[in-house]
């Protein structure tokens, strides 16, 4: 027998099982839950409990997941920020200046970015 044919198969990826399918589902529906609870009375009237109130889940599940309704806020910022990545960066790709690197939302922000030539 030689080294090659004492290796191990590589693992399979496995998909994930019925607990972590259900941790990702719960932590979904706590942000869909809170999108939902900012829009119709914004954030700083909303509570935790009005967010959980707005899930089928208890309300102790909340903190499985979150610590507090700032770090689901932030949650949602980097949900929004990996969304919008891809683009930006094509933008900046096809940009030849600075300036035509930022969509039209961010255009105000761009006055205070260095100058380029």
């Amino acid at each position: 027998m030689d080294a090659t044919s004492l290796k191990s198969p590589l693992p399979r990826a496995a998909s994930p099982g019925k607990r972590e399918q259900t941790k990702v589902q719960n932590r979904q529906l706590i942000l869909d839950a809170a999108r939902q609870v900012f829009a119709e009375i914004g954030y700083g009237a909303a509570t935790v409990r009005d967010i959980i109130r707005a899930t089928p889940l208890a309300s102790g599940t909340f903190y499985n997941y979150f610590k507090s309704k700032e770090e689901v806020y932030q949650a949602i910022r980097d949900e929004v920020a990996l969304a919008i990545r891809p683009r930006l960066h094509e933008e900046r790709i096809k940009a030849a200046t600075v300036e035509e690197s930022s969509p039209a939302p961010f255009a105000p922000f761009s006055n205070s970015w260095p100058a380029t030539g």
